[in-house]
C-alpha cells in the first residue's frame, strides 16, 4: 500500500477552514479509494483532537497555523516519517514548509493561488511583508519540485518564478445535484458564499448595491454566508449601516450544509469579487444548485465561467461594473434560470474520481522513474 503524507496548515473541521482544504479532503479520500493510506499534518485549534481519521483520512495536529506548526514539520518528519512515506504533498498557502531542506522521499507541491496581492489585503504591516519575503526566498528551492494548480493564471505565476513541472487539474462540486430544486426567491436576491476576508472585497458587493439604489432606483436584497476575521465583518457591518443598506442585506453567518445548498438554490446568483482563487468551489456549489454566478475578471475566477453561458463575467474588476451586471439580472429575470440551468450542466462535468486519477497517475509515474 502506498503511504502519502500531506502538509497543509488547516484541515476539513478547523473552524477556519475553506474551499482549499475541502478540495485537498476530497482528493485524499478517492486517493484511498485507489489503494493509498493518506495522512494529513495540520495545525492544532481548540477543541479539536490531536490525532483524529475522518473517511478514512488520519488527522496529526501539532502547532498553531500563524507560525509553529511550520516548525513542527521536519521535528516530525525526521523523529517519525523520514522512512514511513512514499510521498510528501506540500500544500502552499502563502508561506510554504520548505519540504526541498529536508525532505528525501518524493515531493510534490499543491497550490491553489500564490501569496502576491492577498498578502497586502489580509495581513497587517510588517506580517505582511515578512510573509511575502519567505514566500520568494523560497521559490528557487522548488524549480525541480512538481506543482499541481487548478488554474491557468497560477500556472503562469509558478513558471515565471522558475518552477518547470506545473500540471492543472480541475475541482468538482461537492454534491449531486438536487432532484427537487427550490424555487427562486421572489423578489431580486443574490449571495456571498465563502469567508469573511478582506480579498473577497466584499465591500465592492455592497458599494455596488448602492449604485444600483441611486442610478436605476434598484433594491435587490444580498445573503452574505460564511464566518471569518471578527474585525473585517464589523467593517462591513458598519459598512451597511453607513450606506443605509439595512433592509437589503443579511448576515446570516456560519450555516449548515444543508441550510447553505437551501440558499443557493433560491439566491439568484453568486456573487464573487475576490482579487484571487484558485478555483471558486463556491462556484461549483452554485452551479450545482442550479444557480448562476456573476464573478470578477480575476485569477482563479474565470477559467469555471463562461461568460454568457454558465454566467457572467463583469467588464471590469470595480463595483460599478458589477452594478451593470446584477442589473442586467435584474431586468431580464428569465436570463437567472437560463444561466443557472447552464452552469448546473457545466459543473456536471468534473468529478473528484477523475480529478484525483489525474494527480494520481503522475504522483505514480513519478515514484516508477525514481525507482
Amino acid at each position: 500500500m502506498l503511504k502519502f503524507l500531506i502538509l497543509n496548515w488547516k484541515d476539513l473541521r478547523h473552524p477556519q477552514h475553506g474551499g482549499a482544504e475541502i478540495a485537498t479532503h476530497y482528493l485524499a479520500r478517492e486517493w484511498i479509494k485507489l489503494g493509498a493510506s493518506v495522512t494529513i499534518f495540520s495545525s492544532e485549534t481548540y477543541p479539536l483532537p490531536r490525532e483524529e481519521i475522518i473517511e478514512g483520512v488520519e488527522i496529526t495536529r501539532r502547532g498553531n497555523a500563524l507560525f509553529s506548526h511550520f516548525l513542527w514539520s521536519p521535528i516530525y518528519y525526521y523523529q517519525k516519517w523520514k522512512n514511513t512515506f512514499d510521498c510528501v504533498i506540500e500544500e502552499i498557502h502563502g508561506i510554504p514548509f520548505f519540504t526541498p531542506l529536508y525532505v528525501t522521499q518524493c515531493k510534490f507541491a499543491l497550490i491553489f493561488e500564490t501569496g502576491s496581492q492577498i498578502w497586502e489585503k489580509n495581513i497587517p504591516f510588517p506580517f505582511n511583508y515578512l510573509g511575502a519575503s519567505l514566500e520568494k526566498l523560497a521559490r528557487p528551492l522548488y524549480r525541480e519540485v512538481i506543482f499541481f494548480t487548478t488554474n491557468p493564471e497560477t500556472k503562469n505565476e509558478l513558471q515565471g518564478y522558475g518552477i518547470k513541472r506545473v500540471h492543472l487539474f480541475p475541482l468538482a462540486p461537492t454534491l449531486l445535484p438536487p432532484r427537487n430544486l427550490q424555487a427562486k426567491e421572489k423578489d431580486p436576491t443574490f449571495i456571498f458564499l465563502g469567508r469573511l476576508v478582506p480579498h473577497k472585497q466584499i465591500e465592492d458587493i455592497l458599494k455596488a448595491f448602492v449604485l444600483l439604489r441611486q442610478n436605476d432606483e434598484l433594491s435587490p436584497r444580498l445573503w452574505i454566508v460564511g464566518r471569518g476575521e471578527k474585525k473585517y465583518r464589523k467593517k462591513l457591518e458598519n459598512l451597511v449601516q453607513l450606506l443605509q443598506l439595512q433592509k437589503q442585506v443579511r448576515f446570516w453567518g456560519y450555516v449548515s450544509e444543508e441550510k447553505k445548498y437551501e440558499l443557493l438554490q433560491r439566491a439568484w446568483a453568486l456573487i464573487v469579487t475576490s482579487i484571487k482563487e484558485g478555483w471558486g468551489l463556491n462556484i461549483s456549489e452554485a452551479g450545482i444548485c442550479g444557480t448562476t454566478a456573476i464573478v470578477y475578471p480575476n485569477p482563479g475566477l474565470t477559467q469555471n465561467i463562461i461568460n454568457g453561458k454558465n454566467g457572467i463575467i463583469t467588464n471590469n474588476a470595480t463595483p460599478y461594473s458589477l452594478s451593470c451586471a446584477l442589473k442586467k439580472l435584474i431586468l431580464y429575470p428569465s436570463l437567472k434560470d437560463e444561466l443557472g440551468l447552464k452552469n448546473q450542466q457545466y459543473q456536471q462535468q468534473y468529478s473528484w474520481k477523475s480529478s484525483a486519477q489525474k494527480l494520481w497517475d503522475i504522483i505514480i509515474a513519478t515514484l516508477h522513474s525514481s525507482t
